[in-house]
């Protein structure tokens, strides 16, 4: 809580993420000890960093993030997932669970909930 308010001392944010490592489900294979990996950061309840932005808060509390595979087209994220490709997080000693993309510029249905799609390699 107090490395939160030296990073956001006038507003509120939520770091997004998710557990893994050795206990959670198969997470022994990416890691021998549990950590939280962050994917997203959402300040003052309407604002999602931009990528760096979310390292550099990462960064600073001493977390993990997802790693970044790259700009591609929907199609072309489709394809990498569905032929599967090594995971960056164990040096490649399994496969990906997948990939989640974001468009370049932040998009928003019309309820107000941004956009993003999430693409598994169980799904093929």
């Amino acid at each position: 809580a107090a490395k939160m308010a030296e990073i956001f001392p006038a507003t509120e944010a939520v770091i997004y993420g998710e557990g893994y490592g050795a206990g959670i489900q198969k997470g022994g294979l990416y890691s021998l000890t549990k950590k939280f990996i962050v994917f997203d950061v959402l300040v003052g309840g309407e604002w999602w960093l931009s990528w760096e932005n979310s390292c550099d808060v990462a960064s600073k509390l001493g977390l993990d993030v997802v790693p970044f595979i790259g700009e591609m087209r929907l199609e072309q994220a489709t394809e990498m997932v569905r032929l599967g490709f090594p995971s960056r997080l164990n040096a490649g000693q399994m496969q990906a669970e997948g990939l989640v993309g974001r468009t370049v510029e932040v998009l928003f249905d019309k309820k107000g909930h941004r956009l993003i799609v999430k693409l598994k390699t169980r799904d093929f």
